[in-house]
């Protein structure tokens, strides 16, 4: 172990400041994926179409609620 060192290298590879360093380069990535995620859905909602269209008479009611009614 060396003299001038304050603390051991088993203890500095488990710090913080280690750590951010260590995985630096991978939130980078991160968060460009997710800044080209974003931008992509953004341009993509003005490509995308799709047609909607809803056509109805009357009321919906089912099968078995069928009412007979007839005058005198």
């Amino acid at each position: 172990m060396d003299k001038n060192k304050i603390f051991p290298p088993e203890i500095l590879h488990n710090t913080s400041n280690f750590l951010f360093r260590k995985y630096d380069g991978y939130s980078i990535v991160l968060y460009q994926l997710i800044l080209l995620l974003i931008a992509g859905s953004l341009t993509a909602i003005f490509f995308i179409q799709v047609d909607v269209s809803v056509q109805g008479v009357g009321m919906l009611k089912t099968t078995d609620n069928k009412k007979c009614y007839s005058l005198p």
